[in-house]
């Protein structure tokens, strides 16, 4: 839940990763790709849990901003409430979605149409908990006072009534129950964790056969923060781009665990001169102020 100003602005970048908008959004296709009409949606959503949480003597305003908002969504077919779901929200298409307001959902949770999120019946509170890095198929609808773990995929039209507190799996049917073993973290997990790492490395020394990087941030580094390194070609970017190396060529530092204050170790084979590099973050975005060219040495 958004309590600060400083949260505000987590949350705001984390949406962003997670529907995959560029850094520099202006674009013809805003005006044409839906991603850009729930990306306006979901800020009104942020701005508005905002005030409602930090700023809740300025009610006029926040009444407006409720107007502005539940009118949006009856746009778009969203029928969502402030204050139920955590950062990294993608929702993935505009069209049927009916969340309760007492539904709580946790970090990166990818959403599409058709779902219902809901209360169990003839109960106004008795409604559904799920934890992070959820991806919701259309059609599924869950409800009732249950649980739902981290990292669970929810199939297409599955019905969900009873709690699943098993991490990593894919739940489908009607009634659900567990089809297989399946992490949804390794693709919808990232929005979060690449925000809190962004701007957090410094490279301490590089040549063309290793790379070494010290962990300025707050958060440990695992060998699933996908710290990578990607090619530099015509302009530097914020967003994907395919002259990016190959995680097998170049992968992850070699440590298990890089603390806040620790250094992480990338070995590999690079042309020296020939080509710009940048250390790149969960596959989204390049990390900020880290730059390179591998220098040839002297003989």
């Amino acid at each position: 839940m958004i309590q600060s100003k400083h949260d505000y602005d987590f949350y705001l970048e984390s949406d962003k990763v997670a529907l995959n908008i560029p850094e520099t959004s202006w674009s013809t296709e805003r005006y044409i790709d839906e991603k850009y009409i729930i990306w306006n949606f979901e800020k009104l959503l942020r701005k508005l849990e905002y005030y409602m949480n930090c700023k809740p003597l300025q009610k006029s305003y926040i009444q407006y901003l409720k107007w502005k908002f539940y009118r949006m969504g009856r746009q778009l077919g969203f029928s969502i409430h402030p204050n139920v779901f955590g950062p990294g929200l993608s929702i993935a298409h505009t069209g049927t979605l009916i969340v309760n307001g007492n539904v709580r959902v946790g970090e990166n949770c990818r959403i599409h149409n058709c779902v219902h999120l809901a209360t169990q019946a003839g109960s106004d509170n008795a409604c559904p908990t799920l934890g992070n890095n959820i991806f919701i198929a259309p059609g599924a609808i869950v409800f009732g006072k249950i649980q739902i773990a981290d990292n669970i995929v929810i199939g297409a039209n599955s019905v969900v009534n009873t709690s699943f507190l098993e991490a990593g799996i894919t739940i489908a049917g009607s009634p659900a129950k567990k089809v297989s073993n399946a992490d949804s973290s390794q693709y919808f997990g990232h929005a979060t964790k690449t925000i809190r790492a962004k701007g957090s490395a410094q490279i301490l020394e590089c040549s063309s056969s290793h790379l070494i990087v010290q962990n300025t941030g707050s958060h440990s580094w695992t060998k699933d923060t996908f710290l990578r390194i990607g090619v530099v070609s015509d302009r530097l970017s914020h967003c994907y781009h395919h002259s990016w190396i190959n995680q097998n060529r170049v992968g992850t530092f070699r440590e298990q665990t890089v603390p806040p204050g620790g250094t992480a170790t990338f070995i590999f084979e690079m042309s020296p001169g020939s080509e710009t590099f940048q250390l790149v973050m969960e596959h989204i975005c390049w990390v900020q102020g880290t730059q390179f060219t591998v220098e040839k040495t002297s003989e």
